[in-house]
């Protein structure tokens, strides 16, 4: 495994450094790529990132792959769109929205589902309660996600500037550039006691199954692994953006007020919900399925 500008968490992996990908040391991480490839005898490479493949378009390997893991719509470079559509790399989505938003602006990909790992030892309700503060009577989520705006933390803030002081919380977890911001505009709106930011939680799909929601704020996503999860915990998941899994797809910050206004209730929408949750299969994100598909993607006599 080659990283640019650090190390990977996975230090049970091989790994090689790059330079930060930056405009301005795009030549020496090419070059640096380049000795690595060509040092290591390598005869596929898989980059993980858009940007990267006009670069490992043209490295001499038999087979050359990009990962799409999601498309920010806001910020799309129509000349790397055109760069992935006419040159020689193979571009793999990450699940159907990605592959679908890249089709939208002429770039052919092939499509591998993100992997569910083993499921976790499920906490209990009690547990939950006494390690985030919350209450039997609450109407929980957890949102583990970076403090960034992509992941729409401020457009939360504004759903819950409907639903102060109701019984309905959502424990924020992570950190990133903009938590200091969000903290600061939570205390400001008075919404300290509905939105709770926490440390990042290193075991949060443990979590999940004593939550009683999921909720995806966000600006843009791929296939969100954590979304997997809460669907394979059983609850249900509303969101602002069109994502696989998501019970409900709402298309403003209000009607996500809404629906959890009427699912805050547990009346006969919420246990709809839930069934619906727990009926949707997830047995083609196992990580032996991925794991072969993987294998077969790097069979370069294919």
């Amino acid at each position: 495994m080659a990283v640019g500008g650090g190390a990977s968490h996975d230090a049970a992996v091989p790994q090689r450094s790059l330079p930060r990908f930056r405009p301005a040391t795009v030549v020496w991480f090419y070059l640096r790529l380049l000795f690595l490839v060509v040092s290591t005898k390598a005869t596929v490479v898989h980059a993980h990132g858009l940007r990267l493949g006009p670069l490992v378009a043209f490295l001499p390997v038999r087979r050359r792959l990009v990962t799409c893991h999601g498309v920010d719509p806001a910020h799309i470079s129509s000349a790397l769109m055109w760069l992935l559509a006419h040159c020689p790399i193979e571009v793999v989505a990450c699940g159907e929205m990605p592959h679908r938003e890249l089709a939208r602006h002429g770039v052919t990909s092939s499509v591998i589902n993100n992997a569910l790992d083993i499921a976790p030892t499920p906490r209990t309700r009690a547990e939950f309660d006494a390690h985030f503060g919350t209450s039997p009577r609450d109407f929980v989520a957890l949102w583990p996600a970076r403090f960034s705006r992509q992941k729409g933390h401020d457009l939360l803030i504004e759903a819950f500037r409907e639903l102060k002081g109701s019984n309905i919380k959502v424990i924020c977890c992570g950190d990133g550039p903009l938590r200091e911001v969000v903290a600061t505009e939570i205390n400001e709106k008075g919404l300290t006691d509905n939105l709770i930011i926490r440390d990042f939680e290193p075991h949060a799909s443990a979590w999940l199954a004593a939550t009683d929601f999921f909720v995806v704020p966000s600006r843009w996503e791929g296939q969100p692994l954590v979304v997997l999860e809460a669907t394979r915990a059983g609850i249900p998941t509303v969101s602002l953006i069109p994502i696989e899994y998501a019970i409900a797809q709402v298309p403003t910050v209000h009607h996500l007020a809404a629906i959890l206004r009427v699912w805050s209730t547990r009346g006969n929408d919420y246990d709809i919900a839930r069934q619906f949750a727990t009926s949707m299969p997830v047995n083609n994100h196992e990580l032996s399925i991925i794991t072969q598909n993987y294998l077969d993607l790097y069979d370069f006599e294919k």
